[in-house]
């Protein structure tokens, strides 16, 4: 006999979190690799949503997601070099989730590891019609205490600065494989002019294993 087979919207967590998407009033979203949903009323995007708490027998309520790095979150973690840091070091402290972007490259990396930042290639849904909202943090170990300071969104010629810039890798005509406009897509984010002679007393943590050791830790979140 004929059947209705029904199917509700569903992702993985990540995805779910990159794209953030409008759910309609009563709308239902499942989570595949955590087992959860939320239900859309409409007005709130998925990250504002609570999750799903509807109850039944032997239901004690919504499941709990699964703890794990927010996707939303890239994070670089370097040591000293001999001049300024060693962006190169991607053995362990660096981060970039596919949310946010991959393509980390290090800048003046050749012939050394003597360098002043990095680039990262945006992921593909940002262009110039839909920039990333960024917000960056950086934070240094003096010897004595962690201390914290804001990246500067915007170029600057000033020495002592963290300079944060993103550029259009494609004309903002141009369009894709499927006829729809570019808009410049993928933009490439750019953090430079990461100097230690901007960080007083700037030095190595001293963690047991070298390739865990850092000095300096540079967060990036994505608001939307």
């Amino acid at each position: 006999m004929p059947y209705i087979q029904l199917q509700f919207r569903r992702d993985t967590y990540e995805n779910w979190r990159c794209a953030n998407p409008l759910l309609a009033s009563g709308e239902m979203g499942i989570e595949l690799d955590t087992h959860t949903f939320k239900i859309g009323d409409g007005t709130l995007r998925w990250n504002d949503l609570p999750y799903g708490g509807l109850r039944g027998p032997g239901c004690s309520g919504a499941h709990t997601p699964q703890s794990g790095i927010d996707p939303t979150l890239a994070f670089i973690k370097v040591p000293i070099s001999t001049q300024n840091f060693d962006f190169t070091d991607s053995s362990y402290n660096i981060s970039i989730p596919s949310c946010f972007g991959s393509n980390y490259q290090p800048i003046g990396a050749s012939p050394n590891t003597d360098t002043t930042g990095f680039s990262i290639t945006m992921n593909s849904k940002y262009n110039l019609k839909n920039l990333p909202a960024i917000k960056g943090t950086v934070a240094y170990w003096n010897g004595t205490e962690i201390l914290y300071m804001q990246i500067k969104f915007g170029n600057s010629s000033t020495s002592n600065s963290i300079r944060a810039r993103i550029k259009n890798n494609s004309n903002v005509n141009s369009v894709d494989s499927s006829n729809n406009k570019r808009y410049g897509a993928p933009l490439t984010l750019t953090i430079d002019g990461i100097s230690k002679s901007a960080f007083n007393g700037v030095q190595n943590i001293g963690l047991p294993s070298p390739a865990q050791d850092y000095a300096i830790a540079i967060y990036l979140t994505l608001l939307n």
